[in-house]
């Protein structure tokens, strides 16, 4: 036992390996397997091998000099000893803090490195969260939206994707207005955000926000307001040396002049 290194039992059998040879023990009929050093390949004799069963499948992760490799190998295969039909999956220029059974759909992994990034293995690898985002910590989400392959949330300080298949966050969708967004939605394939104003902002292709509907307010009171004309659809309202055109389709002011004098 001592000339063993790793150990892992599954089913009904116990396999133990080490740097001369692998031990096959099937517990129900009691019988010892033995698998000498050439037919064992190189990744199974390293000192560092971590084996993971689940389902029917068994794992292994096996660090050398910087990198951690991952192999499968059908429960079948290693239970008769056939362990040069593993399969490599891939290798990870990362420590492996740990390694756990995915509810007998292959095995998680959390890495060491600064990210803390979590890794899910069974057919493919797959990365399921992505690298840390400073920017982000202690950052008030507002509200959150199906956007393309993730999510988009509404912070004060802008709109930002998230995309589900790259884990990584996208830059900010600024916008320049003095309210918080209140609602962000995508209908047909177009975004759009509802401010605490009342506006309704679009965001065009080359992502800059369009308001559609609201925008700044007058910019005179009604004790201040002097005279107003109706126009080709449009509403002029002066007062206090200004002019307001107001657009009742748009429901928003499309253009100010202030007067001389």
């Amino acid at each position: 036992p001592r000339s063993f290194h790793s150990a892992v039992a599954f089913g009904d059998v116990a396999i133990f390996t080490g740097a001369k040879n692998a031990l096959v023990h099937n517990i129900v009929t009691r019988t010892y397997r033995d698998i000498p050093l050439n037919m064992l390949p190189d990744w199974l004799q390293s000192p560092g091998v971590q084996f993971i069963a689940s389902g029917d499948q068994l794992y292994a992760a096996v660090k050398k000099q910087w990198k951690t490799h991952i192999y499968r190998i059908s429960a079948r295969d290693a239970s008769a000893g056939n362990f040069s039909k593993a399969v490599h999956l891939t290798s990870l220029s990362v420590p492996i803090r740990k390694i756990r059974n995915w509810d007998n759909q292959g095995i998680g992994l959390l890495a060491g490195d600064p990210d803390d990034r979590v890794y899910r293995f069974h057919t493919q690898k797959e990365v399921l969260t992505g690298m840390k985002v400073l920017d982000m910590n202690g950052v008030s989400f507002l509200d959150i939206a199906p956007y393309q392959n993730g999510i988009i949330v509404a912070t004060g300080g802008g709109l930002r994707a998230y995309n589900y298949t790259s884990r990584t966050w996208g830059s900010y969708k600024r916008f320049y207005d003095k309210s918080s967004p209140k609602e962000v939605v995508q209908c047909n394939e177009r975004l759009w955000m509802s401010t605490q104003h009342g506006r309704l902002m679009e965001l065009t292709p080359v992502n800059k926000f369009e308001s559609r509907i609201g925008g700044a307010g007058f910019d005179m009171s009604d004790s201040q307001l002097s005279d107003c004309l109706e126009k080709n659809g449009l509403l002029y309202l002066a007062g206090k040396g200004r002019v307001n055109c107001y657009d009742p389709d748009l429901r928003r002011i499309t253009d100010r002049w202030n007067l001389p004098g």
